[in-house]
């Protein structure tokens, strides 16, 4: 090419181009009308942020991706190092350089292509934020945080970006959310119960306290760096991440069992610092590294008209369901003896207990354990609650299984056809539990939570009624 011919040098490059005829964007200066050239921006960028922060700061760390490691940085350094010649002279006997350490990274992949905007398959800042709920615990900038730090792979190289994998960190990170706030629940039960717990400590209590500091360490380590598989001198995020998630494990099992006021708080403290410090060095947010202290610091504020707040209004719920669990097992449990098999109201009442539980409040930021808990004054309860992070996937299986029922492709199996009369095809198979009552012909008048069926959703049983009637023949 014309340029090509004209380099005196292979490694010439532009450093200002030019005004072509015809163009509007333009600047005056000693060489003509024209503009910089590509590689200068950056560097004219640096000088002028550099003098704004002399003396007190310095540039230590120039980033950028892979694909930028040359020719762009390549030509950054020597036009830089050129233009402060005099001074890089007497900088290079003290060891300085004009930056000192660059810093590269692997392309982001999306869709199995790299992420780019004249390809318009990214994905902005804006929309990955707008994931959020309105839950205090929800963060999808700490789950996109824990994901570069200890699941993308190594920050030098490719990475790919999916929901999935997003999905995958947000459920770590609500693993390390729920060990700080069960085990500040602990700690606080522990202090204020009625039996306070020894102040002796015994080999278990002293591998705690050593499994936090070894985690500390190892932390630090991981991120001063090294020796990866190729040989290269590298951050280890993941060694990083997969060091905090084994303290919490640990102090996970050791708060799990014996109850809480049995054993000494000290190590579990100890445990719940550490965590939180070295979530709080490379950048959660206090939605995470606070999780827990918040929730109990505002759990006596009233909120809205809801008399006692959130708190007060979940823990009527809560028994609410539990009450009418147990009356549900307990009336079942007699049908049984009685020999009554055939009234499935109370198995549906189960079901609907079990969906609160399993679908509806998790999707709200809120966990239903059912089963006796004993406090450390030594008192039994039915059933407790905790806060989690909303969990969107339980909403969406939800509703993928409720669509699943009436989809064309999820018909009753050649099996279950064999054997299902036409009035019983609607409460079997992929449709049990999913109506209340039936009309003699057995078409469903009423839905699982009790109300009438509505017209539109009738009309689409019937068809599959009907369906399944002409393959059966109509078989009663």
């Amino acid at each position: 090419s014309t340029s090509r011919r004209r380099k005196r040098d292979p490694r010439d490059f532009v450093l200002w181009k030019g005004r072509k005829d015809g163009e509007d964007l333009y600047w005056n200066s000693p060489w003509g009308h024209g503009r910089p050239g590509w590689h200068i921006e950056c560097s004219a960028m640096i000088e002028s942020v550099s003098k704004s922060f002399a003396p007190t700061h310095k540039f230590g760390v120039h980033a950028g991706g892979i694909d930028l490691k040359f020719p762009h940085h390549t030509n950054e350094i020597a036009q830089a190092e050129a233009y402060h010649s005099g001074s890089m002279e007497s900088n290079a006997k003290n060891g300085e350089e004009w930056i000192p350490h660059w810093v590269h990274t692997g392309h982001l992949h999306i869709q199995g292509m790299k992420m780019s905007k004249s390809l318009k398959n990214f994905v902005s800042i804006r929309q990955l934020l707008s994931t959020s709920s309105s839950s205090s615990l929800a963060s999808p900038a700490d789950d996109f945080r824990l994901w570069c730090l200890g699941i993308s792979g190594s920050y030098r190289g490719p990475a790919t970006y999916s929901e999935d994998r997003i999905q995958e960190a947000r459920h770590i990170r609500q693993r390390i959310v729920r060990f700080l706030m069960d085990g500040e629940e602990w700690v606080r039960k522990s202090s204020h119960g009625d039996n306070q717990p020894t102040g002796q400590w015994n080999e278990e209590d002293v591998a705690l306290s050593d499994a936090a500091a070894s985690c500390g360490a190892s932390c630090r380590y991981a991120l001063i760096g090294s020796i990866d598989t190729k040989g290269g001198f590298d951050v280890d995020g993941s060694t990083y991440l997969n060091t905090i998630i084994e303290l919490v494990e640990k102090g996970t099992a050791y708060i799990s069992s014996p109850n809480a006021g049995k054993r000494p708080v000290e190590p579990i403290r100890i445990v719940l610092e550490t965590v939180r410090k070295q979530l709080s060095i490379v950048g959660f947010t206090d939605t995470t590294v606070r999780a827990g202290i918040a929730i109990h610091g505002a759990s006596n504020v009233s909120s809205g008209n809801v008399k006692g707040g959130e708190e007060a209004l979940i823990e009527e719920l809560s028994a609410f369901r539990s009450n009418v669990r147990m009356a549900a097992i307990t009336g079942l449990k007699q049908k049984i003896e009685d020999g009554d098999t055939t009234d499935s109201s109370l198995k549906k009442l189960l079901d609907l207990c079990d969906h609160i539980r399993d679908a509806s409040l998790p999707s709200l930021g809120v966990e239903i354990l059912d089963g006796n808990v004993q406090e450390s004054n030594g008192s039994v309860h039915v059933g407790r609650w905790r806060y989690c992070i909303p969990r969107e996937d339980v909403r969406s299986e939800e509703k993928d299984r409720t669509k699943t029922a009436f989809d064309d492709s999820s018909s009753q199996s050649s099996d279950s056809d064999q054997v299902l009369s036409c009035k019983e095809y609607l409460s079997a198979g992929n449709y049990e539990g999913a109506f209340l009552k039936f009309d003699e012909n057995g078409l469903p008048t009423h839905t699982a939570d009790g109300k009438e069926i509505s017209k539109r959703l009738l009309k689409k049983v019937m068809k599959k009624y009907d369906k399944y009637a002409k393959k059966v023949g109509g078989k009663k």
